[in-house]
């Protein structure tokens, strides 16, 4: 009795792990509508957000910024751009920032305040969930 009910609650344990896997959103890379290009490419982006890159290749500066630390926006992100869990992520930027080789991206709380960011920066790119698009931003580069 006691193998069927383990074997019962790990298959509704794993049930809601795909249920929850399956749930994740699009992410999609935003930037103001001024920008001076209308995509990215994905290593660009790993390069803007991880501190190596200040400019577009067109000259142009570019300012990302982040989500808050709680966002799973924000874990989604990093895992499906660098391929990194978050503490990765907040490990290396604790190592740029210790050795004054740069410093993270501004953080934000959410969707609505990285959009409400870009779209009133004109070098500002962010990350939203791609259900969250609308007019006041461009959409470039999705991440699936």
């Amino acid at each position: 009795m006691r193998r069927f009910l383990f074997a019962l609650g790990m298959s509704v344990w794993l049930g809601f792990g795909m249920l929850g896997h399956a749930a994740h959103a699009e992410v999609v890379v935003v930037g103001n509508s001024n920008l001076p290009v209308d995509s990215l490419d994905p290593d660009l982006c790993k390069r803007i957000w991880l501190g190596q890159m200040k400019h577009l290749s067109t000259g142009a500066p570019v300012r990302p910024v982040d989500q808050a630390v709680s966002s799973s926006v924000r874990d989604e992100f990093y895992l499906k751009l660098l391929d990194k869990a978050p503490q990765q992520v907040k490990a290396y930027w604790a190592r740029i920032t210790f050795t004054g080789k740069g410093e993270a991206p501004q953080m934000l709380n959410d969707d609505a305040a990285v959009k409400a960011w870009v779209s009133s920066h004109p070098d500002a790119i962010g990350y939203i969930d791609a259900a969250k698009v609308d007019n006041t931003v461009k959409v470039l580069l999705r991440l699936k």
